[in-house]
């Protein structure tokens, strides 16, 4: 499907039953969520809607669905970013949370740049590239496997280091984009925690070495890691000591080094 780019300031003349304005105001919408919302965008700068990507609002494309937001493509000054519009019936009531989540995961370089928030929207960085669950079914070469997963441990310690949950790595699917250059971004912090205890590293551990599924076993088979006691083992003082010698140890462990 083709990408349709909208300006903001032509939003209000579209019908309240239009697919763009259900994407912008989602579930339901409204005259007056409408014209807030606009006013909103305009304020922080934002031209353009474009919609665009594998999922569907109605008959439009956006980036992705959840059940905090719609994410869709957006162009402020000729740049492109991803803008992430708060569902109206979404558990929270601004994007403010998550502003904060994501600015703290990019004081450790880590998640897309964040660029604007305000209560209905998030904007940040535009990663074009592949949710790692759909890379990780035809990668068969060993130095890019080793290269995306080394680096995206590498990144969950640093959050480990701040004590940042992520609380969606144990599934890191559609939480993590592999872009063009074969780096991995850990994106969607609307959930995470400064007070989890939990880790970041162990968990995709857990995923893609431990779990007994056809991910773990393809990935184990072409890192030719070590057994699952070791693994877990390593995994164990990581998560009590959380220091680097340990996480090194892990990754050496996993054939990651």
């Amino acid at each position: 499907m083709a990408p349709k780019v909208v300006k903001v300031r032509e939003l209000t003349e579209l019908p309240l039953t239009s697919d763009e304005v259900l994407a912008l105001c989602y579930p339901r919408p409204s005259e007056f969520e409408l014209r807030s919302r606009v006013t909103e965008l305009l304020e922080l700068g934002v031209e353009e809607l474009i919609f665009d990507g594998p999922v569907t609002i109605g008959k439009v494309p956006v980036v992705g669905k959840g059940c905090v937001g719609i994410v869709v493509k957006c162009r402020i000054g000729g740049e492109v970013y991803a803008l992430k519009i708060r569902r109206v019936d979404a558990n929270r009531d601004s994007m403010e949370y998550e502003a904060n989540m994501l600015k703290l995961a990019n004081s450790v370089n880590v998640g897309p740049r964040l660029v604007k928030w305000s209560k209905n929207f998030l904007i940040r960085e535009f990663i074009e590239g592949e949710p790692i669950g759909r890379w990780i079914v035809y990668v068969r070469d060993e130095v890019a496997l080793r290269s995306v997963l080394r680096e995206l441990l590498e990144q969950c310690y640093r959050l480990d280091s701040i004590g940042l949950y992520h609380a969606q790595l144990s599934d890191p699917s559609n939480h993590v984009i592999i872009d063009c250059n074969q780096r991995p971004h850990i994106i969607d912090f609307e959930t995470a925690s400064t007070t989890s205890r939990k880790s970041n590293v162990t968990a995709v551990t857990q995923f893609f070495f431990l779990r007994p599924t056809e991910i773990s076993k393809k990935v184990k088979s072409i890192l030719h890691s070590s057994s699952n006691q070791e693994i877990l083992a390593a995994a164990r003082e990581y998560k009590r000591t959380r220091s680097r010698s340990s996480f090194s140890k892990l990754l050496k462990v996993l054939n990651l080094t």
